[in-house]
């Protein structure tokens, strides 16, 4: 199961904690980019909206830390 996901949200894609399907559209979350979103409607084209920059770089950490030997 994973720990987040891609979603689109407030015009771009951002990350979500927990799994796909946690968030209907308009529910707001918190995304790894520690702004507060408006999830969207997946089925239009809102899933081909540019990806959140500090999105991208907070999923990267969590991506390292994950594979990290103990």
């Amino acid at each position: 199961m994973s720990v987040y996901h891609w979603q689109p949200a407030s015009r771009q894609r951002h990350v979500l904690p927990g799994p796909r399907g946690t968030y209907k559209t308009g529910d707001k979350a918190t995304a790894l980019c520690e702004e507060l979103v408006e999830v969207a409607d997946t089925a239009t084209m809102a899933r081909f909206w540019a990806s959140c920059e500090k999105c991208w770089e907070a999923a990267k950490q969590v991506d390292m830390s994950a594979t990290r030997p103990r």
